[in-house]
């Protein structure tokens, strides 16, 4: 109950804090990125339509079709990569405004102020990127080691479904729980042990991200900011920062 009651204060005040004007600025990266991505796909999807080939002569019909398929294909294939480009910017690319969100949340709420600078900043980026391989690397681990069981054992296609949900959502908790752990200057292995400590955390702050990001364009912009707030304020409450200032005018 404790992770459930300190995701829903955290979900509480992060609202409370955006229905007030304020962090609002940091959707406006994500919604630039969604523009330009929506513009190039509509330019490639009027290119393609333009490119399809329309003949009323029968014995033309499997060339034509043959050339439509493959520029279905060729289109296809940019479109994935489209889309992965996309996704990997508002989530990797953007992240060092992530960043500057959630100390500027903990600041508000805590009042304490947080070490930048450049030196900070790189020393950041480097751990960044270990953890990011070190995620990366249990979670495939995880994923791998249940997969080769649920082939050996025949396990439901729903079962399985609901495992691989489990497994991303618990590592994507772990991305954002992340961002408040660099700035308590935790260790690696102290993340890590944070992280499998409290896996209702990790999968609560997961399946926010995963629920959100579902919705179709919207998803993408407001999923990373809303899941960097929620897990910054409910970090708080598990570093014992905000109960004693649980009180705290939002007025303000």
């Amino acid at each position: 109950m404790t992770a459930i009651n300190h995701h829903i204060n955290a979900i509480r005040i992060t609202f409370e804090e955006l229905f007030k004007g304020r962090f609002l600025v940091y959707f406006i990266p994500g919604i630039v990125v969604t523009a330009i991505y929506l513009l190039q796909k509509w330019m490639a999807l009027t290119v393609e339509d333009t490119i399809h080939l329309n003949d009323t002569k029968a014995w033309y019909d499997f060339i034509l079709n043959f050339i439509n398929w493959g520029v279905e294909l060729i289109f296809g294939v940019f479109y994935f990569f489209l889309d992965q480009i996309y996704i990997f910017i508002v989530l990797t690319a953007l992240s060092p405004f992530n960043t500057y969100l959630g100390q500027k949340l903990e600041n508000r709420l805590t009042g304490n102020k947080t070490e930048s600078g450049f030196s900070r900043f790189i020393k950041d980026i480097f751990r960044m990127i270990l953890v990011t391989i070190i995620i990366v690397i249990i979670e495939l681990l995880i994923f791998s080691f249940y997969s080769l069981i649920a082939y050996i054992s025949g396990t439901p296609e729903a079962v399985n479904t609901l495992i691989h949900f489990i497994i991303k959502a618990f590592f994507f908790g772990f991305a954002f729980y992340d961002f408040s752990l660099e700035r308590a200057n935790k260790g690696v292995f102290s993340t890590i042990e944070f992280a499998f400590s409290k896996p209702i955390a990790m999968l609560i702050i997961g399946s926010i991200f995963l629920g959100i990001f579902a919705i179709p364009y919207l998803g993408v912009i407001l999923a990373p900011v809303l899941c960097v707030m929620i897990s910054a304020v409910a970090y708080l409450y598990y570093s014992k920062a905000l109960p004693k200032i649980k009180n705290l005018s939002l007025n303000e």
